[in-house]
């Protein structure tokens, strides 16, 4: 059986880091992704949680807005709630890389002067 995820998208939050009672580290996120295009296109929003040294990673480098890769496994995980049972579905990443950060390319287009523009 094969359960593999690969998404590219946005984060739509600033990823959120805890600890669980026996000291691991967790990290939450949500990345937006795109599908479609024109009136058809659509957005989805997915769910995702690193563990460990991965977390950290996510945690500190990464923030709203950044574009990164995705490629881990579908999850789901239930608990009651005031006699209600909810269901979570969830992408356990195994492997993430950064695409890119907004904030850095807007930076890097404001630094660059009109003597420095090729024509």
């Amino acid at each position: 059986m094969i359960n593999k995820v690969v998404l590219c998208g946005n984060l739509t939050r600033d990823p959120e880091l805890a600890t669980t009672n026996s000291g691991k580290k967790v990290c939450n996120y949500t990345i937006a992704v795109s599908y479609g295009g024109g009136e058809d296109s659509q957005t989805f929003f997915f769910n995702i949680k690193s563990w460990n040294a991965q977390a950290e990673v996510i945690y500190n480098h990464c923030k709203k807005g950044d574009k990164i890769t995705v490629v881990g496994a579908l999850t789901q995980r239930s608990y009651e709630k005031d006699g209600k049972k909810i269901t979570v579905t969830e992408i356990l990443a195994q492997d993430v890389e950064f695409m890119s950060r907004r904030e850095k390319q807007r930076e890097e287009m404001e630094e660059i002067t009109d003597e420095e523009m090729p024509f």
